[in-house]
């Protein structure tokens, strides 16, 4: 045993535990000078006995290494710092952990356990400490950090590029509801982050398809750890709808299973599709339709140009003039029918030019274009307060031109038309109505009028046309996202209604009443 007071002899037992013993031991006295120590605490610190015993306790710490909270704020020098070990000690009797200082100028991170020594009276004469190198394990935790760190930092861009990335992305819980969203995803939807956040992601889809998610899709999806291109109806902060396809995955298992999903708008491909689809249907009927109309006066010409040639040869002249004017009508009205027919086919292709104009200077251009046909009928034509509207100025002109016109023409013998044009502006859309005093459409051909080539008089008969008009007139309001139809018709006269949305989006606006018919989840 090394000890600096003889009378501090423990007796032999104790001294040659002491040294044996496999933890690094020193003692001190109370003024915090090391007194003894073992075998193993001169092995730990490459020391030699008499280098410490006497020496301060501050020798055996690395400087600036176990310090003093007050000595730190102080501001004290290495060497106070230092001096300052032996309060860590005296004030954290316990385990404490500090920077230790090796004779051969090595250090190491070592855990030191210290409490006081006491006299059979109970009076503090001296500490006894164990030194612990732990420097293995402050790697090994140091390393375990660093990897944690690495994966936080990873987790941090991930994390970043997840709510920048361009795409809509969410992600929700096995309750469903949302995690996180990305920025395009709020961006489109016109929501705040913690708007949507801990909210149900059904409550952000239209009611049939939240019907299909809780009852077909989540089920399957969870079930089975995936989903492609489900098709849903997402609903924009500002109540406006917009279809969408999602896919997504499941991430990890049991309760903190997530998932990650992401959605593109396909709105405009619907919107373009069901507008194919129309338009297929459309022109079937069409070329149908056509087909009969422009064969009746090529047949009317090969017949009456027959008999000509059959009075000519008799002699007969004036039979032959009668013939040639029946082929010269039948050849004016193929005329006003390829006319007509190259006017729908263009209005087809057209696409609307949106600009804000005002709907009662649109209405005054019209009824100054058509002013001698409104005095020659006598018509009677008053116009309401209108509003401004976002349109495409010729397209709205056209429109309303037609629709005028079938006022001022389908009225009864010897009435003077009666026309009233107004507006109402509703919440998203503003409506004008047209109301006129004419002949009216039996209910059963109201819903065909809008198709081309469909007349409800005779070619012959005392109500002139070929049937485009209001098939013209449905393209171009359809061009602007808005709807056409008749609002009441009977024999007071027929009330013709146009509806044109406040905010025009062609691609997601045109056939928007349709959605409801798609196969939306």
């Amino acid at each position: 045993m090394h000890s600096a007071d003889p009378q501090a002899d423990p007796g032999p037992r104790a001294a040659s535990f002491f040294q044996n013993i496999a933890a690094a031991m020193v003692m001190t006295d109370n003024d915090w000078r090391i007194t003894d120590v073992n075998a193993a605490f001169l092995t730990l610190f490459r020391r030699e006995a008499s280098d410490l015993i006497g020496s301060p306790v501050d020798t055996i710490f690395l400087p600036s290494a176990a310090t003093a909270p007050s000595a730190v704020a102080a501001g004290r020098s290495d060497g106070a710092q230092r001096g300052a070990a032996r309060h860590v000690m005296a004030s954290q009797e316990g385990k404490t952990y500090a920077s230790f200082l090796r004779g051969d100028g090595t250090r190491f991170a070592g855990a030191i356990l210290c409490n006081g020594l006491k006299d059979e009276d109970g009076a503090v004469i001296g500490h006894g400490a164990i030194v612990r190198d732990v420097s293995g394990a402050v790697v090994e935790q140091s390393d375990q950090v660093r990897a944690l760190e690495a994966r936080a930092a990873e987790f941090t861009m991930l994390h970043a590029l997840y709510r920048r990335t361009p795409a809509m992305m969410h992600s929700i819980d096995q309750s469903g509801s949302i995690i996180d969203v990305s920025e395009k995803w709020l961006e489109t939807l016109g929501y705040a982050r913690e708007e949507v956040v801990g909210k149900p992601s059904i409550s952000f889809l239209s009611e049939a398809s939240r019907d299909y998610a809780i009852n077909e899709v989540l089920p399957k999806f969870w079930r089975e750890g995936a989903c492609h291109n489900v098709p849903y109806t997402m609903v924009r902060k500002d109540g406006r709808p917009m279809e969408v396809e999602l896919s997504a995955v499941v991430d990890g298992v049991g309760p903190q299973a997530c998932t990650l999903a992401i959605m593109s708008d396909v709105s405009a491909r619907n919107t373009a599709m069901r507008s194919l689809r129309k338009r297929s249907q459309d022109l079937q009927n069409f070329a149908h339709i056509a087909a009969h109309d422009l064969q009746t006066p090529l047949r009317h010409i090969s017949a009456f140009g027959t008999l000509c040639a059959d009075e000519l040869a008799d002699g007969s002249v004036e039979e032959a003039q009668k013939m040639l004017a029946s082929m010269r009508n039948s050849a004016d009205r193929l005329s006003n029918l390829l006319d007509a027919l190259l006017i729908y086919t263009q209005a087809g292709r057209a696409q609307a030019q949106f600009a804000r104009a005002n709907l009662g200077e649109i209405i005054d251009r019209v009824l100054s274009e058509i002013g001698e046909q409104i005095e020659a009928t006598g018509a009677k034509i008053s116009v309401g307060e209108m509003p401004e509207i976002t349109c495409d100025m010729e397209m709205m002109g056209q429109v309303i031109g037609v629709l005028i016109d079938n006022a001022l023409t389908y009225v009864g013998p010897g009435i003077e038309p009666d026309i009233a044009i107004t507006a109402r502006q509703c919440v998203s859309e503003t409506m004008l109505r047209i109301q006129d005093n004419g002949i009216g459409v039996d209910t059963e051909f109201q819903d065909r009028i809008f198709l081309p080539m469909r007349r409800l008089h005779s070619k012959d008969g005392a109500y002139p046309g070929n049937g485009v008009g209001l098939a013209l007139c449905r393209y171009l309001v359809d061009a602007q996202g808005g709807t056409i139809g008749i609002e009441r018709s009977d024999e007071r006269g027929s009330v013709f209604y146009v509806t044109i949305p406040h905010v025009q989006d062609a691609a997601q606006m045109a056939g928007l009443d349709e959605v409801t018919q798609m196969p939306t989840i």
